[in-house]
C-alpha cells in the first residue's frame, strides 16, 4: 500500500468517525443522558414551572423603572418594590 492510498483511507475513516459521532446526539433520548431526578427535585421542578407567569410579570415590573441615576422617585420605587417582595418572604428589611 502506498502512501496515497494508505492517505486516502485514513481520511475516509476519519469522516466516517465525525459523520457517525455527529449522529450520536440525535439517535439517544434525554433519558438516556440525564440521569434521573428525585421525587423532591421533581416537585421543585413543578413549582418553578408553576411559578414562571408570576416570575416574568415581576421581572417586567422591575426592568420597567426608570432607576436611572437622576431618577431617585425611580430608585426609591425599585427598593420599595423588593422590600416588599422580600417580605412576603419572610425577610424583614430597612433603607438607609
Amino acid at each position: 500500500m502506498n502512501f496515497r492510498t494508505f492517505a486516502i483511507r485514513d481520511h475516509i475513516r476519519k469522516s466516517l468517525l465525525l459523520a457517525s459521532l455527529s449522529l450520536l446526539p440525535w439517535s439517544l433520548t434525554s433519558a438516556q443522558v440525564e440521569p434521573a431526578i428525585s421525587s423532591e427535585e421533581q416537585q421543585l421542578v413543578d413549582w418553578v414551572q408553576a411559578q414562571e407567569a408570576e416570575m416574568i410579570g415581576l421581572l417586567e415590573r422591575i426592568t420597567n423603572i426608570n432607576t436611572g441615576s437622576l431618577n431617585k422617585a425611580g430608585v426609591d420605587e425599585l427598593a420599595a418594590l423588593f422590600a416588599s417582595e422580600l417580605r412576603e418572604l419572610g425577610f424583614s428589611t430597612s433603607s438607609l
